[in-house]
């Protein structure tokens, strides 16, 4: 349900009267708040999330994380800043029976006057427990299922301008960049 003018008046007056700084950490908030969307099961988001969580971005958010379809999905940069739509099924028991990754964890670090650095750290669900892919312990299951979470996520991302996939480092987390930025 949209807000009523009045709401909308007040919440735009306040915005503007916080520091650039405290803008962005409001963005950042609502961001997260309006992150939630998608459809279940969809690995792509739909056009209107990807609006919304575009002018989180625009309105001076470092990064957003999307959440909702139970199914990990693509990772954008705007303006050398992350967008990470879906980050997958770290709860619910999924309908699916075979052993893949269903999610991931993203690690983000990030510092004053510099872009947030993203790894994505692949899960999946093993009965209702979400487990780290780098725990599996027969090291041809691992690197199956490592191989397969990286292509999956840059096919995914691909519409989105691409990423780059680096190789998983020993706790299974990978760096995860936008295809045109240099490696570092």
């Amino acid at each position: 349900m949209p807000f009523t003018p009045e709401v909308e008046r007040v919440v735009k007056t306040m915005y503007h009267s916080l520091r650039e700084k405290d803008r962005r950490r409001y963005a950042a908030a609502e961001a997260a708040k309006l992150g939630h969307g998608g459809v279940e099961y969809i690995d792509l988001p739909l056009p209107r999330a990807r609006r919304i969580l575009h002018a989180a971005i625009d309105a001076g958010a470092d990064l957003v994380l999307g959440h909702h379809p139970h199914v990990f999905q693509g990772i954008e940069w705007r303006g050398g800043r992350p967008i990470l739509y879906g980050l997958g099924n770290l709860l619910m028991r999924m309908s699916q029976t075979e052993k893949k990754p269903t999610g991931y964890l993203a690690r983000i670090t990030v510092g004053r006057d510099r872009a947030p650095v993203v790894e994505a750290c692949p899960l999946a669900i093993r009965g209702i427990t979400p487990r780290r892919i780098a725990d599996e312990l027969e090291p041809r299951d691992r690197a199956n299922q490592e191989q397969h979470f990286a292509r999956h996520l840059a096919a995914i991302s691909s519409g989105f301008g691409g990423i780059d996939v680096g190789e998983p480092g020993p706790d299974g987390c990978m760096s995860v960049r936008a295809a045109n930025e240099p490696a570092k």
